[in-house]
Order: structure tokens, then sequence, then C-alpha cells
């Protein structure tokens, strides 16, 4: 009978840990500062159409945004075709802005604009992976 017990036990905790939103962290951002009213643009490039994408929104509330379907490139260099995707917002007041692509293939490119400025772009060519 304990055995019966510790084993739907084993079985329960398994699931509450695998269940969405349960002890998974949030992704580590880098963080570049926004001001109140610059317009914060992020692009994404991927080798994939769907990726997963984080970042700081309006009012640095982090987004999470799972299977989102990025667009064809109207060019493409190397053998892969590349998608891409843009978030754009206008800070309301001063806040964090830094991005993080998960690719769902092997090619992750970031690129962040504050005002009008590149403050950050990285190119990961083979893990899938761009913070920025």
């Amino acid at each position: 009978m304990k055995r019966v017990v510790f084993a739907l036990l084993a079985i329960a905790g398994a699931v509450v840990l695998a269940s969405p939103g349960s002890a998974i962290a949030a992704p580590k951002l880098p963080s570049h500062p926004a001001p109140a009213g610059a317009t914060v643009r992020y692009d994404f490039t991927a080798d994939a159409a769907l990726n997963d994408i984080t970042y700081y929104g309006r009012d640095g509330k982090l987004v999470t945004r799972t299977n989102v379907r990025f667009l064809p490139a109207p060019i493409s260099f190397g053998a892969l075709p590349k998608y891409n995707y843009t978030v754009t917002f206008r800070a309301s007041k001063s806040q964090k802005a830094g991005s993080r692509l998960d690719a769902h293939g092997a090619y992750a490119h970031c690129q962040l604009q504050v005002k009008g400025r590149t403050v950050a772009a990285i190119t990961n060519p083979s893990s899938g992976v761009a913070k920025c």
C-alpha cells in the first residue's frame, strides 16, 4: 500500500513539474535602456517559419510568444531560406528593452533598435538562439 501511494505521489509530482507555467523560469534577457517616448523595435530572422520569442514589451512587461509565424524574407542569403518578424512599440515610460529568439531551426538573428539607433544585434548561425 505504501509503495502504491508513493508511486502515485511521484507521478503527480512529475505531472506538476511538467505542467505549463510550473517551475519553469523565464529566459534571461539582455537589458538595454529605453527612455519614455522612444520607439523600440525588435527584428528577428530565422531559417524556420515558426519560432519562439521573448521580449520586454510596453511598460517593461515580459512577453513570451511561442510558435510565432515569421514571414518569408524578401531576400535570402545562403543555402536556407530566411523568415522575418518585427515587433515595434513606443515606450510610455523609461523601461528595459531586450529580447531572445529561440528558432526552431539552426539560424537565429535578432536586432534591437531604440529611437532608430541599433543598440544590439546578434547572429547565431548554428544553435538557433539569439539574445539582444
